[in-house]
């Protein structure tokens, strides 16, 4: 089987959500580092366009969003509950709220310091002024709204609480990670301190705890 090969950048939580994935799937795959925004030339011709980030390809065969992506991962290393297809209702639903809302809120409370100078390692400072600019335009023709900054640290520190409930088992909905996991786990990874630091940490290390 050809290897998969990823287009990603560090910084990238929905990336970060794949490489996550792959760890656990114990699969081999190859990175490909692009830009952290349009134009990226080459894998605007490969992937015909499409302007996300990550991009998978095995071969001639191109995996374009993150939830497709998934799903191929899924079936390469017989993980059916890695793809969002193969969950319930419930789970599919919490992971459009942690993927959408949660995702949006979670950014919106991570403008920290830290955050900042990672940012300024990866990318020059004219590069974070086209980042922001690029963000704020597709911001303004999404189709989903993100949540109300003003709302977003009320939106996490629920999460969170929600999390503390949630948390009784091995993984979220069970003895076994899902896609669930994976969601929760890339919402929360750039976020190094919120107010409530401590929750944060706990959360955190729960979901690093078994990518060692």
């Amino acid at each position: 089987m050809t290897t998969l090969i990823l287009h990603h950048y560090p910084m990238s939580p929905f990336s970060e959500k794949i490489r996550a994935m792959l760890g656990y799937a114990d699969l081999s795959w190859q990175s490909c580092i692009t830009r952290e925004m349009p134009p990226r030339p080459l894998l605007a011709r490969l992937a015909g366009g499409y302007r996300k980030i990550p991009v998978a390809q095995i071969g001639a065969d191109i995996f374009c969003d993150s939830r497709i992506i998934a799903a191929e991962i899924a079936q390469l290393s017989n993980k059916p509950l890695l793809n969002l297809e193969n969950l319930d209702a419930d789970q599919q639903a919490y992971i459009a709220k942690v993927d959408l809302d949660l995702f949006f809120a979670c950014l919106f409370v991570s403008g920290t310091m830290k955050l900042n100078l990672k940012f300024l390692k990866a990318m020059s400072l004219m590069d974070v002024g086209r980042f922001v600019f690029d963000r704020i335009n597709v911001g303004r023709k999404a189709r989903v709204k993100a949540v109300s900054p003003l709302k977003a640290k009320e939106v996490v520190m629920t999460h969170l609480a929600d999390l503390e409930q949630r948390l009784t088992q091995d993984f979220l909905f069970g003895q076994t990670p899902t896609h669930a996991d994976f969601s929760t786990y890339h919402t929360l990874w750039l976020s190094t301190s919120w107010p409530n630091r401590h929750c944060c940490e706990v959360i955190l290390s729960y979901y690093l705890g078994w990518q060692k």
